[in-house]
């Protein structure tokens, strides 16, 4: 087969993907009848409903306050940063996936109106963290985040990584639930990945290291798989999630907070992924926010007014890669955080800067120990 004939078979099935099927994996969306739903639009800092719609029969989505519009594949296109290829790429390997009966088009299926809600949080970290006791660090995993990542033995054991499972370990999972718990087999269909297949309890697994992800309660709410092997153009990093069965439920966006009592509290980080994130924690002493993708923030704001209640912020520093002046879609979200930030701290922010030559990521410059990062006001 062609490339160009492959290429136009994977077009037309990310084409025939709806719309809303796409966007509802990345964002909340709300009904308001059934060819319109809404959210807060992802591209700019959007605070009410109203102005990002998206229409399942005309396969579309709008945002009237910032412009941007497009189908499916734009979405993905620019809330991941990616290429028009890429982004038809990342779709058929996300569906493909999913859907191994797949034979035809996909049409738009719209969710139950009895549409199951997570767990809270203290439940999610109830489950995660049996499960987490369920699975092993395998030895190349463990040499990875120390050769690699030049993570410590107490930093890998604290953040409790591990190597993903698979079915086997469901028996003795759900008897140490009911030992040490009060949660049901029934509460884990709103408990991103696990779903029931015929009545049988079953987990999205993908060969990997598990992330957990930690909110500001050092409560686990989240799953992230770092994939151990990649195909061209498909994301190393996914969510542990379930969205793709009826009986599960999708992660949506989690923020993480590295932090420490031995940290200059104050003063705030914010960057891209877990790892950067933990560099910055053992390198500067600073608490760390680290997004799952630049345009991630949604609920940065609430997270941010809450720890300002409990750790009175002084300096906010933005540090996304080093080639953010010639990445324009970073530099746009990059400006899309600060005003967020500016809309409810009244702090100075700051962006960290080094040379590209250095490292393209904070935790690169860190491990390479060659360069030096400036700190440049912004506000």
């Amino acid at each position: 087969m062609s490339k160009n004939v492959d290429f136009q078979k994977k077009l037309a099935y990310a084409k025939s993907i709806n719309v809303l099927n796409i966007i509802e994996e990345f964002i909340e969306v709300h009904k308001v009848s059934d060819d319109k739903y809404e959210a807060l639009c992802p591209f700019h800092h959007d605070t009410s409903m109203g102005s990002f719609v998206i229409s399942p029969s005309k396969n579309i989505f709008k945002c009237f306050a910032c412009n941007e519009t497009g189908d499916g594949i734009e979405f993905v296109r620019k809330y991941k940063n990616l290429s028009f290829v890429d982004a038809i790429e990342y779709i058929c390997s996300q569906n493909k996936n999913k859907d191994k009966n797949y034979k035809g088009s996909v049409k738009y299926v719209p969710k139950q109106e009895d549409e199951k809600t997570l767990l809270a949080d203290d439940k999610l970290d109830t489950v995660y963290r049996i499960f987490l006791d369920m699975c092993k660090l395998s030895k190349n995993h463990l040499d990875m985040l120390k050769n690699e990542r030049h993570l410590s033995n107490e930093e890998i054991s604290k953040r409790m990584f591990r190597t993903m499972t698979n079915n086997r370990i469901i028996p003795n999972f759900i008897r140490n639930l009911k030992e040490k718990s009060d949660i049901s087999l029934d509460d884990l269909q709103c408990v991103p990945g696990f779903y029931f297949e015929d009545d049988e309890l079953k987990i999205a697994s993908n060969r990997g290291i598990i992330i957990p992800i930690f909110n500001l309660h050092n409560q686990i709410i989240r799953l992230q798989i770092r994939r151990d092997k990649v195909t061209e153009n498909r994301s190393r990093y996914v969510w542990f999630s379930s969205s793709f069965i009826k009986t599960g439920i999708g992660s949506g966006n989690a923020l993480d907070i590295n932090m420490d009592s031995s940290y200059k509290l104050s003063n705030l980080f914010i960057t891209e992924g877990v790892f950067k994130s933990l560099s910055i924690g053992k390198y500067l002493k600073c608490p760390c926010i680290s997004l799952q993708g630049v345009n991630a923030i949604k609920g940065l704001d609430e997270f941010l007014i809450e720890y300002n209640k409990i750790y009175p912020i002084k300096s906010i520093v933005i540090a996304f890669d080093s080639d953010i002046q010639s990445n324009k879609a970073v530099k746009k979200a990059q400006n899309n955080l600060i005003k967020m930030i500016q809309e409810v701290c009244s702090v100075n922010i700051f962006q960290a800067q080094w040379q590209e030559e250095d490292g393209k990521g904070i935790d690169d410059l860190f491990n390479n120990k060659t360069g030096k990062i400036n700190f440049t006001k912004i506000s």
